[in-house]
């Protein structure tokens, strides 16, 4: 992948490979916030009910338990109110999904979404903070750098000003077609990249810390618990039963690597290994437990690791030979 750096740090990506990795997350999390503010709320009833779901025991004071949880709504009562929150939402999630004002939009969806979860967080899961904080990385980076309604019309002027100055020769062509193609260097900060591979490691180092002090994870018999718990898996365990050494080393599997997962990514041999084993990880546990859209949001922070510029590079030698 070729970098240059410009007169402002920024680098530009001569094949806009880092704009596509961020726009593919961008895509990808986006889809999934339409699916699930669907899912979750998909009529005014619905949402009203679980913005207002005190009778589950959701804490919808300001402060619960020593805790500060702001929302946006709070005081909410009046149920008609209900749907011009849900489709405001649904309306910067579209405009995420088409890439007009994709920063604007993911802040207005990331102070409903954070509103949505404070007025009654015992009703949400990982998947709803995981939301949150791809929404939070949309709202702060580029994200409509090449894949977006931004970048078009961005390029498409580009090309009126190229063509009204009288450029000729290569310029001009690299201009009348940048429309149709992404040869206009997009100039991007790399920190982007870079801070959300921190935040997943991160997320999988605390989890996996909290995970030790519990005695049932030191055991190894938290899996056995869980996959037996018909609120919880997708099937009954004595459909599908497996050895409980196999279980305890699963168990203890994903134990460790959670709590290795900074080191292990941090060194090149066995950086590969430890992101497909979190993929991998993530696809079985949508597969067999029920814990809605959570493995989704995960595999989205995988999306800009993927070398997408490798790829590139490589059908490109194909065609030329």
């Amino acid at each position: 992948m070729k970098r240059i750096a410009n007169a402002n740090g920024k680098m530009r990506i001569a094949n806009s490979s880092s704009g596509r990795r961020r726009s593919l997350a961008s895509l990808a999390a986006v889809a999934l916030v339409v699916v699930d503010g669907a899912g979750s709320g998909g009529t005014a009833g619905g949402l009203a009910h679980r913005l207002r779901g005190r009778a589950v025991g959701g804490c919808a004071r300001p402060v619960c338990q020593g805790h500060w949880h702001w929302s946006a709504l709070r005081g909410i009562e009046d149920s008609r109110l209900f749907l011009p929150v849900l489709l405001v939402w649904a309306g910067a999630a579209v405009l995420l999904l088409v890439g007009w004002w994709p920063r604007a939009a993911a802040l207005v969806g990331w102070i409903l979404s954070v509103s949505i979860l404070n007025l009654n967080y015992y009703l949400h899961n990982g998947g709803d903070r995981i939301r949150n904080i791809v929404l939070f990385y949309l709202m702060l980076t580029p994200c409509g750098a090449v894949w977006s309604l931004d970048s078009l019309l961005r390029r498409k002027r580009a090309a009126v000003r190229g063509q009204g100055s009288g450029v000729r020769g290569q310029e001009a062509t690299v201009s009348s077609l940048a429309p149709a193609c992404s040869l206009t260097p997009a100039f991007i900060s790399p920190w982007a990249l870079r801070l959300l591979f921190i935040q997943m490691a991160l997320i999988y180092f605390l989890n996996g810390f909290y995970k030790l002090v519990g005695p049932g994870w030191r055991a190894g018999e938290t899996l056995q618990y869980v996959m037996g718990n018909v609120q919880w898996a997708r099937w009954s365990f004595a459909q599908l039963p497996l050895p409980y050494p196999l279980i305890q080393a699963l168990t203890w599997l994903v134990l460790f690597w959670e709590l290795l997962f900074p080191l292990l990514v941090a060194m090149r041999p066995f950086r590969t290994l430890t992101l497909w084993v979190g993929v991998l990880l993530h696809i079985g546990l949508a597969v067999s437990l029920q814990l809605g859209l959570f493995s989704f949001y995960m595999l989205c922070l995988y999306l800009p690791l993927v070398p997408w510029e490798k790829w590139a590079d490589r059908k490109k030698r194909e065609e030329v030979n």
